[in-house]
């Protein structure tokens, strides 16, 4: 598995409505594959149970979200191991962020903290820490990190949902597969078929429709790797500045981010 592809997993991916939304086609009751020679099908269904969930996570003003995921690592050898971790997220829109992210296997215990000033990230195991300037919200912020310093925050399509990033015309398939429940809350489980990902995603079947959880399956990578993330929200948590605020722990060294594609740098080496 790449190192790019194990950073978009480790973050929830998804493009479309999520990233580069995915999941993997457990498409029992319904003509899910998709062979060659099949009808495509998009449901208006599927397609407004995602802009409504959504439109609904661009009201909340904070959340809370704790995310369960497994994920596969393939081997050279074409096995698959399964790792595990989990994703602890406060926000508090529109310049608020903090991130706790674990993965167990890939040495990958880090902490990422956005006050509205500054962004930071910091590593549990190496005690290494690196901070950089940050704009004024979130979303600028999540673009500013990527672009310039080839940082992905975990969950960052949470904020990409309902927005004018949320890629839905890359859908070619979406189908409603059932309801069910997940942690005994009642939802409806839909799929969808992107180009180089497939995804099924369970939606609360509330007024309150929160994405309780995501599997994502790469098209592109060999073995088809899977992500999975179970997902428990609080959508009005009592969390205050300080908790968004780093302060370096006894024996913490800072580094430099290292920036790329820089236009100026670029320009001199020219």
């Amino acid at each position: 598995m790449t190192n790019r592809w194990r950073n978009r997993i480790g973050m929830l991916l998804v493009s479309t409505p999520f990233l580069m939304l995915s999941a993997t086609g457990c498409l029992a009751a319904k003509p899910t594959a998709a062979e060659p020679g099949d009808e495509i099908q998009i449901e208006p269904e599927a397609m407004t149970a995602l802009n409504e969930m959504g439109n609904y996570l661009r009201t909340l003003k904070s959340f809370t979200v704790s995310s369960e995921m497994s994920m596969d690592e393939v081997l050279l050898s074409g096995q698959k191991i399964l790792l595990t971790g989990t994703t602890e997220y406060s926000t508090r829109l529109p310049d608020r962020l903090r991130v706790s992210s674990k993965v167990e296997g890939l040495d990958r215990d880090n902490e990422y903290y956005y006050d509205g000033k500054s962004f930071t990230i910091y590593s549990n195991l190496d005690k290494y820490y690196a901070t950089f300037e940050a704009p004024d919200t979130i979303g600028k912020l999540l673009d500013i990190a990527e672009d310039r310093y080839d940082v992905e925050i975990p969950l960052r399509d949470l904020f990409y949902w309902g927005t004018e990033k949320d890629r839905g015309e890359d859908v070619q398939a979406a189908y409603f597969i059932d309801t069910s429940r997940i942690n005994g809350t009642p939802c409806k489980h839909y799929a969808f078929r992107q180009e180089d990902v497939d995804w099924q995603i369970w939606i609360e079947d509330d007024d309150t429709p929160l994405p309780l959880r995501l599997v994502i399956t790469s098209k592109l990578e060999i073995g088809a790797p899977q992500y999975i993330s179970t997902m428990t929200w609080n959508v009005a948590p009592q969390l205050t500045d300080s908790t968004f605020v780093f302060t370096p722990p006894e024996g913490a060294h800072k580094i430099e981010f290292a920036v790329i594609d820089d236009p100026e740098e670029e320009s001199t080496q020219q």
